[in-house]
């Protein structure tokens, strides 16, 4: 929440006077909360039954409920003094054996408003027989905030660090001034310390690497009461780590890497799979494919995503199928085709598109038909403004793809998911692909963003990472769709054959293909397939759902003007040549933990370049237009 509504709400009003913020971008978070406050039933009730809110809100189940979620969610992510459940151990370089009660510095670091930090967990301290000197500092103080400590730190036996701060406040080292990391450093050094993160667990990288650091994720009492009954020895710490943390984060000295200079091991990265052929039998270069992996690993290395999958097949046979990296930042599970990934806005191309040219087929809908006729839309969204006289311009959209999908389900009598469950993966044999993913898939679940915005500081794993889509029960027609490297591998031959789920040969032979049909199943006409993946004027690189090629286009400079594509926000992509008769799908989850990572961008590009050049059968130039074209005179 802003310290100040007024002042926020002033300057978001000049940021839009000034052109910085757009009135969409202010309506689209407005949209977002509406649409949080509808998922809760806001819009049908809004008021509570006051008379029952003494005997619900604070009752005795809930407060022993909220307990034992406390308890059993602390993480302990070291303890090299040992001072969990022993308070505290014998103390370094005093001499004699010290007997409680015990001399405890409690070092509370919080945001000048939050009164409540430290209070609870000191006053426990204290109840149990330890003598306590509280102590709180800002963040960001300067000598005079530290230099008291250093005084006190020479009449104590053991040090807690509390850390009461928002994620907000960033990650790593920066986030505690020079002066407070000092004395800090000073005290993990001389005398046994425990840092207890009460908010971010993000803030690790402030601690130095001598102290334990313990997670207990919120600052309120219950928090409190928790982490202080694990420093107590009263309950254990059984909780796992679900928000895993990229390396600088575990690597917590005041020279610790950033996380480009981070190097992974690589070793088992490339796990080439038994379907993948020669290079060399389809008229590409092995030594430019193994620039890409190389690539691949290099930038997983210096922080663009904790893995990715890649599919890239030509002539209708694979010469990548692989997984880089792992699912997560510090999670050991291995990438592999078969990963899950949360695909965002291809949802559009590979599930909605994908409905509508099948229901253009069949003639149950005309792309000139007005929405109306087929009463398949929502108030909320007939509701919306037009920005635009229809036809003046063409415009990316979240709302125009989601009206599309309630047309479908207007048209079939049923969901969009099972339309193209049955009609389109199941019959290509995408088994890993749909939406809202089995539980029992979650091993293999590359997870998204920790979500602030929307699900309250969640880590998002196996739900949809879009918070439209997720109001919409994670199944809507711009985002949702979960699938592998593998299973769109399939769907981008698919795209490449016109329309035929073709007949698969033997794994052996590198087909991507995972259903067997007796000569190949037309499911798309060929002409409606070509209509739809053409771009549909000068104006604006769009095709119908799918996107063409661009300048600074995200598959690089070296795919043709025929091509199409699409990318998601999670750090997706699939793009298809028929003119080179190419495919390239590449699936990260860059949003890991946040979505502010943009590493992926330029390795995007770079990949589909070198897709691209590996080719040697034919001429492979620069697009016209392209940066690379201008530079090579073309």
């Amino acid at each position: 929440n802003p310290r100040d509504a007024s002042a926020t709400l002033d300057a978001v009003e000049e940021a839009v006077r000034e052109g910085r913020i757009t009135e969409e971008r202010v309506r689209a978070s407005a949209r977002r909360v509406l649409l949080m406050k509808a998922k809760v039933g806001l819009h049908r009730d809004r008021f509570v039954d006051l008379e029952a809110v003494d005997d619900v809100v604070g009752s005795g189940p809930h407060l022993a409920v909220a307990d034992s979620i406390a308890r059993r969610s602390l993480v302990l992510l070291r303890d090299p003094p040992g001072l969990i459940g022993d308070l505290p151990p014998m103390p370094r370089d005093m001499g004699d054996a010290v007997t409680p009660p015990y001399r405890v510095l409690s070092v509370t670091v919080a945001e000048e408003r939050d009164l409540a930090a430290g209070r609870t967990f000191d006053a426990l301290l204290r109840s149990a027989g330890h003598q306590v000197q509280s102590v709180r500092i800002p963040r960001d103080g300067d000598d005079r905030d530290a230099e008291p400590l250093r005084e006190m730190l020479a009449d104590a036996h053991a040090v807690i660090l509390g850390l009461y701060l928002p994620s907000r406040v960033g990650t790593g080292r920066e986030v505690l001034s020079p002066a407070v990391r000092a004395i800090l450093r000073q005290a993990a050094r001389t005398r046994p310390t425990l840092a207890v993160l009460l908010g971010s667990p993000y803030v690790a990288g402030a601690v130095p690497e001598q102290a334990g650091v313990l997670l207990a994720w919120g600052g309120r009492e219950v928090s409190q009461r928790a982490a202080a009954a694990a420093l107590l020895g009263e309950i254990q710490v059984t909780g796992r780590l679900p928000v895993p943390l990229p390396a600088t984060l575990r690597m917590t000295e005041a020279d610790a890497p950033r996380l480009e200079e981070v190097r992974w091991p690589t070793a088992p990265s490339i796990r080439p799979e038994p379907v993948e052929v020669d290079a060399r039998e389809v008229g590409m270069s092995p030594d430019t494919l193994g620039r890409l992996d190389a690539l691949l690993d290099s930038a997983l290395a210096a922080g663009a995503a904790p893995g990715a999958a890649l599919a890239i097949g030509r002539r209708g046979r694979l010469v990548r199928l692989r997984g880089y990296g792992t699912l997560d930042w510090g999670d050991t599970t291995r990438v592999t085709p078969e990963t899950l990934y949360d695909v965002a806005s291809m949802t559009k191309v590979v599930g909605t598109t994908s409905a509508v040219m099948i229901l253009v087929d069949r003639g149950a809908l005309r792309l000139d038909d007005p929405v109306v006729r087929h009463r398949a839309f929502r108030e909320a969204i007939a509701r919306e403004p037009l920005q635009y006289e229809p036809g003046s311009r063409t415009v990316y959209s979240d709302i125009g793809v989601m009206t599309l999908a309630l047309l479908v389900e207007g048209i079939t009598g049923g969901t969009l998911d099972e339309f193209v469950e049955t009609q389109v993966f199941e019959p290509l044999g995408m088994r890993d692909t749909g939406f809202n993913p089995d539980p029992r898939d979650l091993p293999r679940v590359a997870p998204t963003e920790v979500d602030t915005l929307w699900r309250g500081g969640l880590h998002v794993r196996g739900v949809v990472h879009d918070e439209n889509a997720d109001a919409y029960g994670g199944v809507s027609g711009h985002a949702g769709l979960f699938s592998s490297a593998r299973d769109l591998a399939a769907f981008a031959q698919f795209m490449l054959d016109r329309g035929v789920a073709g007949a698969c040969p033997p794994a052996t032979e590198g087909a991507p293909c995972l259903a067997r049909h007796e000569g190949g199943q037309r499911l798309i006409r060929r002409e409606t397939v070509e209509r739809f993946t053409r771009r549909q004027g000068p104006g604006s690189s769009r095709a119908l759902g799918w996107d063409t090629p661009g300048d600074r286009s995200s598959a690089g400079d070296f795919f043709t003007a025929s091509a199409f594509g699409h990318t998601g926000f999670t750090g997706t992509s699939i793009w298809i040549d028929p003119e080179l008769d190419l495919f390239v799908v590449l699936l990260t989850n860059r949003v890991s933990p946040t979505r502010e990572n943009g590493r992926h961008v330029p390795l995007r590009r770079a990949v589909h370049e070198l897709a691209a050049r590996a080719i040697q059968d034919v001429p492979v130039q620069p697009r016209p237009g392209t940066e690379s074209a201008r530079e090579s005179g073309r």
